[in-house]
């Protein structure tokens, strides 16, 4: 006779699995968080999202900005054609529940382009349910959409980023009479 797991087992299992990913792939999880709120918004049947920025994230890496942003969902999103670690978990073994979404940018500010590089899932619980990262090659970047959050991030970004790679002209000095 075959015997099966109690739920909480395969929920131990999956954050353990989780964990051993986090190790291995450390790129799927930003250590130092700040995370400031950039936009709300009201979606269908009146949850609402928030949408955050983990400011001790943003760096420069080669001809790109990068850095990590966080959804939060009041309720549960659902994810089709979901493949994650453990869809046995799951009634029907294509969709999820998730509440938290970690994604990490790249942003190209000179052609005001960005591409997801990583991402993760979590329950409501914060059990990572899905996490991967993406070699460069398969990258691929989009344009901003004006008036949404990840513009506003961009303008906030490149900005700050051309600030400082321009050089500081130096000051006058002050008269003396």
């Amino acid at each position: 006779m075959r015997e099966t797991l109690p739920c909480s087992a395969f929920r131990w299992l999956q954050q353990v699995i989780a964990a051993f990913a986090l190790i291995v792939f450390p790129g799927t999880l930003s250590l130092a968080e700040t995370w400031v709120l950039v936009a709300s918004a009201l979606e269908k049947g009146g949850s609402t999202s928030h949408f955050y920025v983990d400011t001790d994230s943003v760096r420069r890496e080669g001809g790109f900005v990068r850095l990590w942003t966080q959804t939060r969902h009041s309720a549960s999103q659902t994810v089709e054609g979901w493949k994650g670690i453990c869809p046995r978990c799951q009634p029907s073994g294509s969709i999820v529940l998730y509440k938290v979404q970690n994604t990490s940018t790249a942003i190209d500010c000179a052609k005001s382009t960005f591409a997801t590089t990583d991402q993760s899932y979590q329950s409501d619980e914060g059990a990572i349910l899905q996490s991967y990262s993406l070699q460069r090659s398969d990258w691929q970047f989009s344009s901003f959409i004006p008036g949404t959050a990840m513009a506003h991030i961009h303008d906030w970004v490149c900005d700050r980023s051309a600030k400082k790679a321009k050089p500081q002209s130096p000051s006058k000095p002050p008269r003396t009479e």
